[in-house]
Order: C-alpha cells, then structure tokens, then sequence
C-alpha cells in the first residue's frame, strides 16, 4: 500500500538540490478509485488550477530561505499534489536535478522522462517506480518565470497511462 509520507517528501524535490518535507497529515478522500470524481481545484492565491478527486490541503515548508506550498490529497492507495516555489531572481533551478530528487527520495528509478510544452511553456514529464513506498510516482515540473510547479500522481498504479492520472495532470494550468 502506497503511503502518503511520500508525497511531502516529493514536493520538497522542487526546491533545488533539497529533500526532507514530510506531507504527513493530508486530508484523506473518501473516494474511491471506481468512483473518483475530479472537480476543479483553484488555490485562494489563485497561481494555478487543477482537477483534484476532492478537496486538497494547503501545507507550507519552509526549506532554507524558501517555502515550498503544497496542495495535496491522499486517495485509496496513492495521493494527489500540487507544489510550487517562487525563485529569487538569479538562483538557478534545474527540472532534471528536480527529478532526480524525487528519484532519489523514493529510492526508485526513472522509467520514462520527456519534455512537454504546456501553454507555451517547457516542462518535463516523467514517471518513478519507486521503492518506498512501492508504487509509481508520475508528474511534471514546469516552470513559469521565476514560479516553479510540480504536479504529483503518486500511488500502487500511478502510471502516465492510467486515465485518472492523465487527467489530473493534463489539467493543470499555471495563471
């Protein structure tokens, strides 16, 4: 069974070079994965939205000078995030080192890695088989300006071929 430490743990790879977030504690959905409905989900600040299969919780972590915010939901058997981090100017963010965070986080290894375009604006797409907790971690890092996002699916069967992961991720729009 796919736990929900992971995905805090994943957010925090969006800040360059760092790990060591713990998402513990997100609200769980009642749904199942038979009849998960996505509604769209629009953080009060108003920096992206997302079709979410419920109503996400906002945590904010603080690493070194920065604070990385996450939104995230945890489902039967996986989670559903969104986190982002704003950049000062002049430091320097790699999606790739991104990644490999995540990689390295969830002790996996990269099965499938590519650049997308979203809105006009490059982004990577990849998916982890990861170890702890077994299961699959698949999602984008994109970056607009000097904000940086990454969009997680990460559960049991969270491949980039599952309709509901799809979805989620094709949905997402940064503002």
């Amino acid at each position: 069974m796919f736990h929900s430490r992971a995905w805090w743990l994943a957010l925090a790879a969006l800040a360059p070079g760092l790990a060591g977030c713990d998402f513990q504690g997100f609200r769980n959905s009642q749904a199942s994965a038979e009849v998960r409905r996505f509604q769209e989900f629009a953080p009060p600040e108003g920096r992206f939205t997302v079709l979410m299969p419920g109503t996400p919780e906002r945590k904010d972590l603080k690493v070194l000078d920065l604070t990385c915010v996450g939104y995230g939901l945890n489902v039967n058997n996986g989670a559903y995030a969104v986190g982002y981090l704003d950049l000062p100017r002049g430091r320097s963010f790699s999606k790739d080192g991104a990644v490999q965070g995540i990689c390295s986080e969830h002790q996996g290894k990269v099965l499938s890695k590519k650049n997308i375009l979203l809105d006009g604006v490059m982004g990577l797409e990849f998916e982890i088989e990861s170890t702890r907790p077994r299961g699959y971690v698949s999602g984008r890092v994109i970056g607009v300006g000097n904000h940086y996002y990454q969009i997680l699916a990460m559960g049991d069967d969270a491949r980039l071929t599952k309709p509901d992961v799809r979805r989620f991720l094709d949905s997402f729009r940064a503002k």
